[in-house]
């Protein structure tokens, strides 16, 4: 097909699918350690140290409106089935997703700093004051939508059109620049050995891909699992004589990285009792009360019933974990036994 379109103006729908690769048997009764490992190959990946692509994590899949990423996105945004260039595609095209506007003036003061990562942390409180007046007038602007009901289980109680937050593109240009800052940083410093910037760095990643919802801290889990990971990437090299990762592939890697561990330190990932692998994804199912679900469709028998026969109409080649792990290069020792 490229050979046809070479040499001619690609139509807007010419779009990259995925790419095909091996899908692995599910896993039944995993370990939270197999998520991890998992996980660890795309990080593995993303440094492109892999022959064979592992699945991607659902539903963080290369699509956008629920479409493929064009052809000429991946060309000029990077590999759009990782995280570094999902990360590199929102901040520049999708201005609606960046940061709200109040907050360009104390983003330029931290990029005016000779440290990014150090003049996040003394200027966070500042970004965190604008963070919730912003939210508060938003959630003012949905209620006042709703009136005043008769009843007081009137459905239009419940109902509102969602309202944007302030953004623009001087935004979106400053949180680019956040992010390539941070992300250089912080490769310099894992390079050096030195991992006491991984919180701030994780902030500033969480603040970027939602600067509403970001004010939840950034667990210690989610610091360790980081750490871990970079180290094991870095400790990979030793034992893999003439690799030599540039620095666009650490930055790849970060990103990654940065993705997994926020993923894996949800307390919902530690019950996991079954992960399913379809097309070029990657699923884990954990058990969770009804009663406890933040959304209904799971309180639908129909779809409960389709998701149960889709697990055993897969039946995994054999109980137990086949999913190869780049810590066999290296030996470490794993955190999360």
């Amino acid at each position: 097909m490229d050979s046809q379109i070479r040499g001619q103006e690609r139509p807007k729908t010419y779009t990259k699918p995925p790419e095909s690769r091996i899908v692995p048997a599910d896993i039944v009764n995993p370990k939270f350690e197999d998520l991890v490992d998992l996980a660890l190959l795309r990080v593995f990946d993303s440094a492109s140290l892999l022959e064979s692509r592992p699945p991607k994590l659902f539903p963080t899949a290369e699509t956008v409106f629920a479409k493929y990423y064009a052809h000429d996105d991946w060309l000029v945004h990077g590999d759009l089935e990782s995280e570094m260039g999902r990360m590199n595609y929102m901040l520049s095209k999708l201005p609606e997703r960046g940061m709200p506007s109040e907050c360009i003036a104390p983003v330029r003061s931290i990029l005016s700093s000779a440290s990014v990562l150090t003049a996040w942390r003394r200027t966070f409180p500042w970004l965190e004051r604008i963070i919730k007046q912003e939210t508060r007038r938003v959630t003012s602007l949905m209620q006042k939508q709703q009136g005043s009901p008769t009843a007081p289980c009137q459905k239009s109680r419940f109902i509102a059109v969602p309202v944007d937050y302030g953004t623009d593109r001087a935004a979106s240009s400053q949180a680019l620049q956040l992010w390539e800052g941070a992300l250089r940083e912080i490769v310099i410093g894992i390079s050096e050995g030195h991992f006491e910037h991984v919180r701030t760095f994780l902030q500033i990643f969480t603040f970027l891909k939602d600067p509403l919802g970001c004010l939840e801290s950034v667990s210690s889990k989610a610091v360790d699992i980081f750490t871990y990971m970079m180290t094991t990437l870095a400790s990979s090299r030793s034992h893999m004589p003439g690799t030599v990762l540039k620095k666009l592939r650490w930055h790849a890697a970060a990103a990654q990285a940065a993705q997994e561990a926020l993923f894996l330190s949800c307390p919902l990932l530690e019950s996991v009792n079954y992960i399913h692998f379809t097309g070029h994804q990657q699923l884990p199912y954990g058990d969770v009360p009804l009663d406890d679900l933040p959304r209904s469709e799971f309180s639908i028998p129909g779809h409960v019933l389709r998701i149960i026969e889709e697990m055993l109409t897969r039946a995994p080649r054999k109980t137990g974990a086949t999913v190869p792990s780049p810590r066999s290069q290296c030996h470490p020792t794993h955190p999360f036994q």
